[in-house]
């Protein structure tokens, strides 16, 4: 995912912002990010700079891989939604969202509940909820 953004953002991004963007911690951008500056993919913008907060760039051959992969995932979304109509399309990722949301949702509530449970049924010093 990170050359993935990265090939969207030809100035370049921060770990920070690749952390928000692909949803993962500090550590695993950093060895991501370790990765592919060793094989040549990536280069930073300042030397000078922490790297988490200097921006990560695209070298020359990270373009031409964010190319072949940009191209494979065009190529797999039209052959996987080929026979779709753009209403269908619509309906299909609205839906989608939804469900996620409601899902998301639930987990709120769901981590809520067991706060409330925790707090109401305390543990004594065994372990052993008490009904105090």
């Amino acid at each position: 995912m990170c050359i993935y953004h990265l090939s969207g953002h030809p100035d370049g991004l921060t770990a920070a912002a690749l952390c928000e963007m692909c949803k993962e911690d500090k550590a695993g951008i950093s060895r991501i990010l370790s990765d592919l500056e060793h094989g040549g993919f990536i280069c930073y913008e300042s030397a000078n700079d922490k790297k988490y907060r200097a921006k990560a760039l695209l070298t020359p051959k990270g373009q031409t891989y964010a190319k072949t992969v940009n191209d494979m995932i065009l190529h797999a979304t039209e052959k996987g939604g080929a026979g779709i109509t753009e209403t269908e399309r619509e309906t299909f990722y609205r839906v989608l969202f939804l469900i996620s949301d409601n899902l998301k949702q639930l987990c709120t509530e769901s981590a809520d509940f067991e706060q409330s449970i925790l707090h109401a049924n305390p543990k004594n010093k065994k372990g052993i909820t008490t009904n105090e």
